[in-house]
């Protein structure tokens, strides 16, 4: 039985994860084969790239991915899995926090991450891969801005406090 303690699968996250949304699918119909779901979800729930998202269904006590090629539709903001049973399901994705302030993904926090960040907020570059390590505040992922610059350079340069730690 799953319950919102039930644990995702390792390295993901539940989508979005302030809700803890599960989809419990159901049907008295009867068929053979396979069958194929799909599930909205609002990019703004996400904390890294749009087209990491996988879709999940518990069956036999484990989380199995039955996302299907070419899912998400990042137009249509849709992801569809196919499976032969109904359950729970859950849209998840990777879980991308292991270092706030290293936007460039290297492991380290230095000049290159604050470039980066600037590039990001005032010159409409690339987002980073993982909006949390962008997040060097803590305060809100869906929104890198210029405190999260500002915090990063204060932190590189000057010996300021680090970033705060990931969840």
């Amino acid at each position: 039985m799953i319950t919102p303690d039930t644990v995702p699968p390792d390295g993901y996250s539940i989508v979005p994860d302030s809700l803890g949304k599960f989809y419990d699918v159901f049907s008295g119909a009867s068929w053979v084969g396979n069958v194929t779901l799909c599930f909205t979800y609002d990019e703004s729930w996400l904390t890294g790239p749009e087209d990491s998202l996988r879709l999940f269904h518990y069956h036999d006590s484990s989380w199995g991915d039955v996302t299907v090629d070419g899912s998400p539709d990042t137009d249509q903001n849709t992801l569809c899995g196919r499976t032969a049973t109904l359950s729970p399901f859950i849209i998840a994705e990777p879980y991308c926090c292991e270092l706030r302030g290293d936007v460039t993904g290297d492991g380290l926090v230095k000049v290159a991450d604050i470039t980066f960040l600037i590039a990001y907020v005032w010159r409409g570059g690339p987002p980073p891969n993982c909006s949390l390590h962008a997040d060097v505040t803590g305060d809100d992922p869906t929104y890198v801005n210029v405190a999260d610059v500002t915090f990063l350079i204060a932190y590189v340069f000057r010996g300021g406090p680090p970033p705060v730690a990931c969840p």
